[in-house]
């Protein structure tokens, strides 16, 4: 599998709320890939964001998920420098249900998620997009100029959702 063509947003477009729920999903699609636990390095950041909780949040949205997915859900490698489709839609929806765009939040999960279990997963979005604002921390792209809060890799692969 591969990141895809060179028409893909990068990472370092989003803004800081959206780069760290990506990092994070990349994290944690990562660990659960390789049966590990919950990367300390990703709880350690949100203890010092002050949002201890949110790691278990994106864990159990994610996992919710992956279990009524239509199809594999692609992630890039963690220091990856593009941005896939499907983490595009993850970050989205959190990112639409920040701006109140319920409509848009769905639209960005329909393709990933079944219909019987959105509003579910709309719910956890919901409630991610709550603490990550009130941290000030927008989920989406950035205006422009944002630097990329992790070290970018050229290397073009994906993990899958499971």
């Amino acid at each position: 599998m591969t990141a895809g063509n060179s028409d893909c947003p990068t990472f370092a477009q989003l803004s800081t709320g959206g780069q760290l729920l990506a990092w994070t999903i990349r994290h944690l699609v990562d660990v659960s890939n390789h049966r590990g636990s919950m990367a300390p390095m990703v709880q350690r950041t949100f203890d010092m964001v002050g949002s201890p909780g949110i790691p278990i949040l994106i864990h159990e949205w994610l996992s919710t998920i992956a279990a009524a997915a239509k199809r594999p859900v692609l992630v890039n490698v963690v220091n990856g420098v593009k941005l896939l489709d499907d983490e595009r839609r993850l970050v989205g929806s959190v990112g639409n249900l920040q701006r109140n765009r319920h409509r848009a939040a769905s639209s960005s999960l329909s393709p990933i998620v079944r219909s019987d279990v959105m509003d579910l997963a709309l719910n956890q979005a919901s409630l991610l997009a709550r603490l990550f604002a009130e941290k000030s921390l927008r989920c989406g792209f950035a205006a422009s100029g944002n630097h990329s809060i992790v070290h970018p890799s050229s290397r073009h692969a994906s993990v899958t959702l499971h």
